[in-house]
Formats: C-alpha cells, structure tokens, sequence
C-alpha cells in the first residue's frame, strides 16, 4: 500500500512539473475504486444485514497507469509522456528515496506486471460484486478524474 501511495503523489509531482511518466510496467491494469463506491458499500454494511459474516471484495473497472495518464492529459488538454522502467531501474529509483530493500521486493512485481487469469478474473468478479451492491455500474476513472482534475494544479 505504502508503494502505491508514494506512487500516486510521485505521478502527481510528474505532472505537475510537465515531466514523462516513468514507471514500471506501465500498460499493466489494476483496479482503481471511487473513495464515494468505497463508502457506500461501508454504509450498506453497516447498516444492514445483507453481509453479516462475508467478506466483501470489491474493485473499480481496471486501468493501466497508461491510460490514467491519456485521461490526465486529455483533461489538461496536453500530451504527457509514458515510459516503462525496468525491475532494476524502479528499485533503484525507491532506493534513492530511502525505502528500504525489504519493501521494495515485497512490493515489485515478480513477472512483466502483467496480471494472470486469475487475477484479471479476480478483478472483474470485484467489479461485479461492487455493481450488486451499488445497483449501478461503478464510477470509472474519467468520472473521478472530472471531480479531482483541479488536485493535479493547473493545466
């Protein structure tokens, strides 16, 4: 979670200062979820007892940091730039901000960063499994970005 996060505020550092986006297996997916999704599935929890004793997995459509960073781009009406790093590259680079090797090993992919059948399956069944209990499709990434795009400074 740690390295997601430092992630995110390093993209958004990136961008800011109008700088290519390098990171490792760029074009691989990952389910993103809207922090409003996330609550409401907190509130039905909660409040009723549609899920008493059940473990709720839930995720938001996949997308590639790739195509995160197309929307980005379109939104700021400019170009920004993508390039994959490799295995070695990306260590190095959270190396040199003081994350120590244990979190970096168990945070880099073992492979290409490609996810497997079953984690592809797994991700759909989470989206599925989030749309039953919004009784709607869950919020895409564009939307989220059209209400945060301000976060990212101007265009």
């Amino acid at each position: 979670m740690f390295a997601r996060a430092r992630a995110a505020s390093d993209l958004v550092a990136a961008i800011r200062a109008g700088e290519v986006i390098r990171e490792i297996a760029p074009d691989s997916v990952y389910s993103l979820t809207d922090e409003a999704d996330i609550a409401t599935v907190a509130r039905e929890a909660l409040l009723t007892d549609d899920h008493v004793n059940r473990v709720l997995t839930v995720n938001g459509e996949p997308i590639s940091l790739r195509g995160q960073v197309e929307l980005i781009g379109a939104a700021l009406g400019r170009t920004i730039p993508v390039e994959a790093l490799t295995t070695e590259q990306i260590a190095q680079r959270y190396r040199s901000a003081g994350i120590s090797d244990e979190e970096i090993e168990a945070w880099l992919p073992e492979t290409d960063g490609e996810p497997n059948a079953e984690d592809l399956r797994s991700m759909r069944d989470g989206v599925d499994a989030l749309a039953r209990i919004l009784g709607r499709r869950p919020r895409s990434y564009a939307e989220w970005l059209a209400d945060n795009i301000t976060t990212l400074g101007p265009a």
